[in-house]
């Protein structure tokens, strides 16, 4: 349950009602969950990982369906990302995975709680990146280091990411990103979809370059977001349409 109050809100006042607006919360948080979407995405059948669901998929997706992984043949597992839900999905990557789960680095908000074991949680600052969200970056790279063609790595990618995920190119400063991010977004109120194709080129991580580090294993990049954010309307459910138009979501290629 996500609702953990609900005996307190529905043992009151008009009982029938509130116990109708609660289940209809509860209906509502449970679709939108992180956590049970990734165990829709994920089954594990003795030494045999599948991974794939139709309900997850871009429309004209060319690799369409799931896809099958021998664990035996998995040297390493690892987990990657940044944003403000990852943890949720990353949980879900550990329970299924278990003792399969060597191991991986999630950049999340400050304050938000770590549930996580295995996965090591970095909290970086939002919407203007601090030093953590390099030290974040620090422990993916060192991560990416380490990989084979035998390994097998996810990628998560969520809302807050672009701030979190944060590695300035050589030359350029984190308060130059500071100064950017603040004169863009909060002074003159420009979209994260404007601020990316800037910022995007000016650091390590961002437009793919996440991916391009982990080029060398086996690669499953993950997105979080609802359907209208920071995607184009029209074709924010299609797979060309995303790679085409992408400048947010950092495990996918830009095209800027």
């Amino acid at each position: 349950m996500r609702i953990l109050n609900d005996l307190q809100i529905t043992n009151h006042g008009n009982i029938k009602g509130r116990r109708l607006v609660v289940e209809l919360m509860e209906t509502a948080l449970q679709a939108a969950d992180p956590y049970r979407n990734a165990c829709k995405l994920l089954k594990r059948q003795n030494k045999n990982l599948y991974i794939g669901n139709k309900l997850f998929e871009a429309d004209n997706d060319p690799q369409s369906g799931t896809n099958e992984y021998k664990l035996d043949e998995i040297n390493n597992i690892f987990v990657v990302g940044a944003g403000k839900g990852v943890q949720r999905v990353a949980k879900a990557l550990e329970d299924v995975l278990d003792d399969h789960l060597s191991g991986g680095c999630l950049i999340a908000k400050h304050g938000d709680p770590v549930i996580l074991s295995k996965i090591k949680v970095v909290h970086g600052a939002h919407p203007i990146p601090d030093e953590n969200c390099i030290k974040g970056c620090s422990e993916i790279m060192k991560i990416a280091e380490t990989v084979t063609e035998k390994d097998l790595v996810f990628t998560i990618f969520g809302n807050g990411g672009s701030s979190l995920l944060t590695m300035p190119e050589d030359g350029i400063s984190l308060e130059d990103v500071k100064w950017l991010t603040n004169i863009m977004q909060i002074e003159k109120g420009a979209s994260t979809i404007d601020l990316n194709v800037i910022r995007n080129h000016i650091d390590k991580m961002k437009g793919g370059k996440l991916s391009r580090l982990f080029s060398k294993a086996q690669c499953v990049h993950i997105i979080i977001t609802d359907s209208n954010h920071h995607v184009i309307q029209q074709e924010r459910h299609d797979y060309y349409g995303l790679m085409g138009k992408n400048v947010w979501l950092h495990n996918l290629p830009d095209n800027s």
